[in-house]
């Protein structure tokens, strides 16, 4: 962590540990730290690993800091089903608590339900269901590529609430820069087939909840 006021950088030297989550890698190997987002109203991080469906999320709201050190609640989280790899770009809307994650140079897309409120008693506030969904930006008749490519580096995503409806959306931008996909977070994850978390591409259009911006680039 790198405090911008004074310039002070803090390490967090704990080791890690975790269960099981993924019956092939009972030691959560982790790669490469891809991304980094926050959920300002819970003080909830989510870090994303470059080669794995694995996150680690860190409650700052119950952080501590030595002069150099950090130290702060932690969970392993694993989407299972998130095949492919390089679902690293995250962005959290702070009044749903839902993450909205993109697939590097992919057409992938996902997202999780965060705890709604910073824990107590060094505790990670670890959801009961870690609800969640993943699918695919489907192709459409809006953007000049049919087929959608997820951007690469930098990550090319955002959210955002409506004030009118209080409806939480991702956005993420094609690989070309030529479109925009917007999608109902809430939406795509109430729409999860039970048990498989996964969302029919063809079914986030027949219910309205992605739909596209083209851009004009010239």
């Amino acid at each position: 962590i790198i405090d911008l006021k004074n310039g002070n950088v803090y390490s967090w030297t704990n080791t890690l540990s975790c269960s099981a989550l993924d019956p092939n890698d009972p030691n959560c190997s982790l790669d490469e730290i891809d991304s980094a987002a926050i959920d300002p109203s819970t003080g909830i991080v989510m870090m994303a690993d470059e080669f794995s469906p694995y996150y680690i999320l860190f409650d700052m709201g119950q952080s501590t800091f030595s002069s150099t050190n950090f130290s702060a609640p932690y969970y392993m989280l694993y989407l299972s089903g998130l095949i492919g790899g390089d679902y690293t770009g995250t962005a959290i809307d702070p009044n749903s608590h839902i993450a909205f994650i993109e697939q590097e140079y992919g057409n992938g897309i996902a997202a999780v339900q965060l705890p709604t409120s910073s824990g107590t008693g060094g505790v990670f506030p670890a959801s009961t269901t870690w609800q969640y969904a993943y699918s695919n930006v489907p192709s459409n008749s809006v953007c000049s590529n049919p087929y959608w490519e997820d951007p690469g580096d930098p990550h090319g995503l955002s959210v955002f609430t409506t004030s009118s409806s209080g409806i939480p959306y991702g956005m993420v931008i094609s690989s070309d820069k030529s479109c925009i996909a917007v999608v109902n977070l809430e939406g795509f994850l109430n729409s999860a087939t039970a048990g498989s978390n996964y969302v029919d591409p063809n079914s986030l259009l027949s219910n309205g909840d992605i739909y596209f911006i083209g851009i004009n680039t010239q």
